[in-house]
Formats: structure tokens, sequence, C-alpha cells
């Protein structure tokens, strides 16, 4: 299995696994981080190390509630974290939201790589995604155009509903935080593998 060692794109990496946290339901200790800065704060620092501006964001008291309220609303608008939900096949049943192309194909990229999705979390989960796409920055960087380009294509659409949805300032700013890690990931990687072919001629 081949491994970057390019320092800027191990940071990526690690940008992806720490915005998959942003993304993850809070238990105790990573409610704890999100509250206190801990979370935040490493991830700014990670970011600035790639010439990523982000600014501190304002922190929720409660995590695990606004958490609930901005992704899971069981009553009243949300933004759902399944990838599925933003694509056009999707009919609108929590059977579509289990069982899509999306959740599927993630479900069988696991498996190859002998790793179990977290129960809680449906296959096309955000934070099982950017878990996914950490371990493609680590282990094979031509490989992550195409699996963002597959999985990491609806943020925009997220950042949309969240909009209209969302009034939890800490949840825009790590769905923004994202957009410009995936932005900065994709010119980093775009001249990575330019690197590695003229090494190779």
């Amino acid at each position: 299995m081949m491994t970057t060692q390019d320092p800027a794109v191990e940071t990526l990496a690690t940008l992806h696994t720490l915005l998959a946290r942003c993304f993850e339901r809070p238990d105790d200790e990573l409610a704890a981080a999100i509250a206190s800065g801990q979370l935040d704060a490493a991830l700014r620092d990670r970011a600035g190390a790639v010439d990523i501006a982000v600014d501190e964001p304002e922190r929720p008291e409660q995590p695990v509630k606004a958490y609930l309220r901005t992704f899971e609303a069981f009553e009243g608008p949300s933004a759902p974290l399944a990838e599925s939900v933003y694509k056009e096949w999707w009919d609108g049943t929590e059977r579509g939201i289990l069982s899509g192309p999306a959740a599927h194909d993630m479900e069988q990229r696991y498996e190859a790589a002998d790793i179990e999705i977290p129960e809680a979390y449906s296959p096309d989960h955000l934070a099982v995604i950017l878990e996914y796409a950490s371990l493609v920055l680590e282990t094979d960087p031509s490989a992550y155009p195409s699996f963002r380009q597959q999985h990491l294509d609806w943020i925009d659409a997220l950042d949309a509903r969240l909009v209209e949805t969302c009034d939890v300032p800490f949840y825009q700013w790590a769905v923004a935080t994202l957009q410009a890690v995936l932005e900065q990931t994709d010119e980093t990687i775009s001249d990575h593998v330019s690197s590695q072919s003229g090494d190779l001629r």
C-alpha cells in the first residue's frame, strides 16, 4: 500500500479526520472538546499550516442538543448528514437514506479495507465519508480526486440547506471550513500528482 510523504497532504488528511469529528454525534468527550474549543483549536492550527485561514467559531454551550437540532431534528427542518439525501435519485423515504447507491458504495469500500462502520451511522454519513477520504489521502492521494467527485460533491447543497434551517453558528462554521479544506485539497493534490508524475519521467 502506497503512502504519501508530502507534509501538506498529510496535514490535509488530518484535517479531514478533524472535520469528521465535527460532524459526529457528540458523546461526552466530543461535546467537551467542542464546548472548550479544543477541537476547533486543533483544526485551526492544522489549517494554518497549509495556508487555510479559519476563524475561531462561536461554540455551542450544549453541543449534543445543537447537533440534534441541526442535523437530526424529528420535528421541523434540519440538514441531514447523509449523502443520499442530496442526490437526485432519493425518493424522500428513510429506506432511501439507508440503501442508496452512495451508501452501498461506501459500505463496499469499508468492507474492502476491512474496517467496520459504527452502527450509529449510515455508510454515507459525512463523518464516515471524511474518515475514508483521510485514509485515501494517507495511502493513495492520486485516488482522492475521483473519490472527492463521487462522494464529496454535495457539500454546497448541505451548506444551502444549513442556510435555510440552521441557527447554530458552530455547524455553519464547520461546513464553511470543510468547503475551504476541500478547495485547498483539490489544489494540493493536483500539484502532488503532477510532481509525482514528473518524478517518474
